[in-house]
């Protein structure tokens, strides 16, 4: 069953006299439980894509259906309900918010549920990323790769149906990178979650179930899976 639906997507932006086509009629299908890469080089639109599919932005033309949602048929408020229900992000630039604790941060998307579970929810899976010894820091008082696990136990503690990642490694190092890599892939078949990953890293890449690659906003390519690769 596909959880996310892309038909004859286009997106543009018309700036004075200057028409700027970013997506052109873009069609594909994503099925639940399956991990995604959608791979181009700088500018080819894939940010934009992952935005349009999380409904953070509204496509000029074509449908995008999100678990049954049509996303264009539903106002601001009505999207960011959709997202708040079944939607976790993992960004390159982590967006952590800086006056609270890893532990705090981890709770954000929690509070819209009130219970006494929320802490301890939030400690398992900080301790799931191997935090646990540094619960109470502020962003500033951690390294990269460190926060960017904060932002993957964020993720991830709301077992969200999808999870959209956009340049999860891009802050790195590489060996930092490669440690997120295996911590991203072990939660995302912990929760079977459904992976949809924006890179321009085809190592990364290769490790999903399918690749797409889009050029200059044309999806041109569909790549399968090495056979063999598995994920531990």
């Amino acid at each position: 069953m596909s959880i996310i639906e892309v038909n004859q997507v286009g997106k543009w932006v018309d700036s004075g006299r200057e028409h700027l086509e970013i997506l052109k009629q873009v069609t594909f299908s994503i099925e639940s439980g399956e991990s995604v890469a959608i791979l181009g080089a700088s500018g080819s639109g894939k940010s934009t894509l992952l935005g349009l599919m999380a409904g953070l932005d509204t496509s000029s033309q074509g449908k995008i259906h999100l678990g049954g949602h049509d996303l264009s048929s539903l106002s601001h408020d009505q999207r960011a309900a959709v997202r708040a229900e079944m939607v976790g992000f993992v960004f390159q630039n982590f967006y952590l918010v800086p006056g609270l604790s890893a532990l705090e941060n981890v709770m954000l998307p929690l509070e819209i549920n009130s219970g006494s579970m929320i802490e301890k929810r939030a400690r398992e899976y900080l301790v799931k990323v191997g935090l646990e010894h540094r619960l109470h820091h502020l962003p500033a008082q951690l390294s990269g790769g460190e926060q960017q696990r904060v932002a993957l136990a964020r993720a991830f503690v709301t077992e969200p149906a999808i999870l959209f990642a956009d340049e999860p490694t891009g802050n790195l190092d590489q060996h930092t990178g490669q440690q997120i890599i295996e911590l991203l892939f072990h939660l995302n078949q912990q929760t079977n979650t459904t992976l949809v990953l924006v890179t321009h890293d085809t190592s990364l890449a290769a490790q999903c179930n399918r690749r797409l690659v889009l050029d200059e906003g044309e999806l041109t390519e569909y790549i399968q899976p090495v056979k063999g690769v598995v994920h531990e």
